[in-house]
């Protein structure tokens, strides 16, 4: 809680492999290997935003913001419970994703 403003930070460490791919990449490119990195990073937060923000709209606090808040900053809680939701529309969102291809199978570039 900052200046009175409610902040949730996530940090997610994505992991994934390539195993199979039909298209004419080499993947064994390490600048081709951080350009998906940082698409899949860039991806998988726009989908958390989207749905986060679609709990905003249903006043859904699916996430369980509210038990954090609760858990972290039980006075405060206390303060807010009754008008929770109105706070969870102002709620902010600081995201983090270190995205890494840990592993490139037998991806091979195909002949042009």
């Amino acid at each position: 809680i900052i200046d009175e403003e409610i902040q949730i930070n996530i940090h997610i460490d994505l992991i994934s492999k390539l195993n199979e791919s039909q298209v004419n990449i080499d993947f064994q490119d390490k600048e081709v290997v951080d350009r998906i990195e940082n698409m899949q990073a860039l991806g998988v937060k726009k989908q958390i935003l989207a749905a986060f923000n679609k709990t905003k709209s249903l006043n859904s606090d699916v996430f369980g913001f509210g038990n954090c808040i609760f858990g972290s900053y039980p006075d405060y809680w206390k303060e807010i419970q009754s008008s929770w939701y109105d706070y969870y529309r102002d709620l902010k969102l600081n995201i983090d994703i270190s995205s890494t291809v840990n592993h490139v199978g037998l991806v091979r570039r195909t002949r042009e």
